[in-house]
């Protein structure tokens, strides 16, 4: 067995605990320990150091997101700054080698706790908690695979990209602040507490500033998107028909391996297949884990929000392409202008 099929191997056992663990104990939003599991296991190998780490990142962000809720909720404009400047660094710190399991926590930290907290204090209260205990699920499961099956890292390779094509670390994060801070700012105007599913998986999408600005890379977000959402609606279809645990289990398992097989496959597309996954993850198990008559229903409404996040980030990126190209070309016309006026003026002289 070669390195990648131990990777692919790992992540599909470590998936498939954390989502069995999960629906079995059933804590609050418990759904979420498998996506997290998937962000850290498709990501270089963890030893005790670093899970401890990033187990104090959910710790300290979550408390940080929860002082927001108490201090700087009731005043908008103070708020909405707050938001963009953290955004913005936690973008930053991203794109320059933070781990995506730090950025998405932190991102949920200071976003959806505050705003949760609008309608209610004690509701950040229980999502901190719901955060952490997940968080810390998660970091446990994925410290035990790692140790168990550990594999070599991949050698670096440099892929030379083309000139003035590829953006700074602090364009890129100034691009992805960009895109979410009026997603953000509408939930936080109007309290939009329902809906807040789109927003989180919004700003996950909006990492991928390198590929979905341009149109190839747009395309291939909506088609990943769309690919996870048919996924999704396949698993949660098979559940329903055969609600028996151990079909459920194999079922995660070759899902798993499906989105695994792309997710280490080395392309530029991967972290794509990434997110597709977790639209899965996130779609099935929160269905699953539901005790209400209308399951279906609410699946239905979760699948039309992760397509509504999907499309919000490529057309926000598209429209800040079209103006960025815009804005290009008014300033390259003012010099060739400039030039023309000093070619006329010579040859009149």
């Amino acid at each position: 067995m070669n390195n990648r099929e131990r990777k692919i191997l790992r992540f599909v056992l470590a998936i498939t605990t954390g989502f069995t663990l999960s629906q079995l104990i059933n804590w609050q939003l418990s759904y979420l320990t498998p996506i997290l599991l998937s962000i850290l296991m498709g990501g270089p190998n963890i030893d005790f150091k670093t899970g401890m780490s990033f187990f104090a990142v959910i710790v300290v962000g979550c408390l940080f997101g929860l002082l927001l809720s108490m201090s700087l909720v009731d005043y908008p404009l103070v708020c909405l700054l707050v938001f963009s400047v953290l955004l913005l660094h936690i973008y930053s710190a991203g794109n320059r080698g933070l781990s995506p399991f730090a950025v998405i926590m932190l991102i949920m930290a200071v976003t959806v706790i505050p705003l949760i907290g609008i309608a209610s204090i004690n509701l950040s209260w229980l999502l901190v908690e719901a955060l952490t205990i997940s968080g810390f699920v998660s970091v446990a499961i994925a410290l035990v695979f790692f140790t168990v099956m550990p594999t070599e890292p991949d050698p670096v390779m440099e892929v030379p990209e083309p000139e003035n094509t590829q953006l700074s670390p602090e364009q890129s994060a100034l691009i992805s602040t960009l895109v979410i801070v009026p997603l953000l700012a509408y939930y936080y105007s109007f309290s939009v507490t329902s809906a807040i599913i789109v927003m989180v998986f919004a700003a996950i999408l909006a990492q991928t500033v390198n590929l979905a600005t341009t149109k190839k890379g747009a395309a291939v977000l909506i088609l990943a998107n769309g690919l996870g959402g048919i996924a999704a609606v396949a698993v949660y279809n098979f559940l329903v028909i055969v609600p028996w645990w151990p079909f459920m289990v194999a079922l995660i398992a070759l899902t798993a391996t499906i989105f695994a097989d792309r997710i280490f496959s080395g392309k530029p597309t991967a972290p794509l297949y990434s997110s597709a996954f977790t639209a899965v993850l996130l779609l099935v198990g929160s269905s699953v884990s539901s005790d209400s008559a209308d399951a279906a229903q609410k699946f239905l409404v979760r699948l039309t929000q992760i397509f509504l996040a999907g499309a919000y980030v490529v057309a926000a990126f598209s429209l800040l392409k079209a103006l960025s190209n815009y804005l290009n070309r008014d300033q390259q016309q003012a010099p060739a202008a400039a030039a023309e006026t000093a070619v006329v003026t010579d040859i009149g002289a």
